[in-house]
Order: C-alpha cells, then sequence, then structure tokens
C-alpha cells in the first residue's frame, strides 16, 4: 500500500450538525456510548466521545 502525502480536505460539512445531531435517533441507554457536546465552565463546547475527551 502506497502513503498519499498530500494535503486532506475534509468537504463534508458536518461541523456545524445539531447538538443532539449523533444522539438524536439512539436509544436513551446508549446515548452515553455516541458523541456528545459539553459545555465547560468557560463556556467552550467540546466534543466527548463514549464519556471521554480526545
Amino acid at each position: 500500500m502506497e502513503k498519499y502525502d498530500g494535503l486532506l480536505f475534509d468537504a463534508d460539512n458536518h461541523y456545524y450538525e445539531a447538538e443532539d445531531a449523533f444522539t438524536r435517533y439512539v436509544p436513551r441507554r446508549m446515548q452515553k456510548c455516541c458523541v456528545e457536546w459539553v459545555e465547560m465552565k468557560d463556556g467552550k463546547k467540546f466534543h466527548l466521545v463514549a464519556g471521554k475527551s480526545r
């Protein structure tokens, strides 16, 4: 397999999804396993995946 050394660009524009886009249709018991937004004390928002950041 060859390695690609060019620039990458994500053009699907999913950055501005609704905050519940990842959990809207998932059963409540499984929502903590999904991507979710959390707001920190300083007002900044971050993604958590399965309850963990980065």
